[in-house]
């Protein structure tokens, strides 16, 4: 019965001691801010940035058109035809962002995060007789977020801190290229409702420095033009990030 008691007592007191530490570092540590990147391996977006040109790949079907033309006619079609080939190149940034947090209480946070991912296409254009032209086509793409967010810190111990998170908030898209496209004719900008989860994060702390590793998604709702959505599980699938706080 002592035994039981002496135990009892003793976990109270680790317990105790545990609250108290995490209570210290809570009262301490109230605001924070971070920088961060956050991977994009977003096949949808690829496709959407290059399926914005009008300009076609190449193919023969347009050999059809020429018939029945003289032959100034044709050369002239020829010569100003313009295609692309089927071959590019697509540059992204990843998610690049930036955040604020306050800690109300040791378990929740609540702040506003900035995203931005950017896309680049890059082609080779070539006329109707097969040769290259000199300048290639550029097309880019590019998305801004804004996300306020909660954070559940669920697990403190020593220099490690465990979270999870959830931001809902709105998004700019924004299209140009040297191309003609609807897209640039009609309406280049696009505006959305983006979440972005955190399914398990970790922290890491020394005073008021701190690094960070979570998995989670982002997925994205545009509303002007839909078809430019990207779908859930593609993006922020993995984010580092480095952080101060005071």
């Amino acid at each position: 019965m002592n035994n039981l008691r002496n135990l009892i007592c003793a976990i109270l007191l680790f317990s105790s001691a545990f609250l108290m530490a995490e209570e210290n570092d809570y009262d301490a540590y109230r605001h924070s801010f971070r920088i961060g990147w956050g991977t994009a391996f977003s096949g949808k977006l690829v496709t959407d940035l290059s399926s914005r040109s009008s300009v076609p790949y190449y193919n023969n079907t347009y050999l059809q058109a020429i018939q029945g033309m003289t032959a100034e006619e044709a050369h002239a079609y020829l010569t100003n035809y313009r295609m692309q080939l089927a071959s590019s190149s697509t540059v992204s940034s990843g998610h690049i962002f930036a955040s604020y947090a306050y800690q109300f209480t040791p378990l929740v946070s609540f702040g506003v995060e900035a995203d931005a991912v950017f896309l680049k296409d890059q082609f080779q254009m070539i006329n109707g007789y097969g040769e290259r032209l000199q300048d290639p086509a550029i097309s880019s793409l590019y998305y801004l977020t804004l996300l306020p967010t909660v954070r559940f810190t669920y697990m403190r111990d020593g220099f490690i801190s465990l979270y999870s998170s959830v931001g809902l908030g709105a998004t700019y898209s924004g299209y140009s290229s040297n191309l003609p496209s609807e897209w640039t004719e009609q309406s280049p900008a696009n505006v959305g409702i983006t979440a972005n989860i955190a399914l398990g994060g970790m922290n890491f702390h020394y005073q008021n420095w701190y690094a960070e590793a979570e998995v989670g998604f982002m997925a994205t709702k545009m509303l002007l033009w839909p078809q430019s959505s990207y779908p859930i599980l593609t993006s922020r699938l993995l984010s580092l990030a480095i952080g101060y706080r005071f």
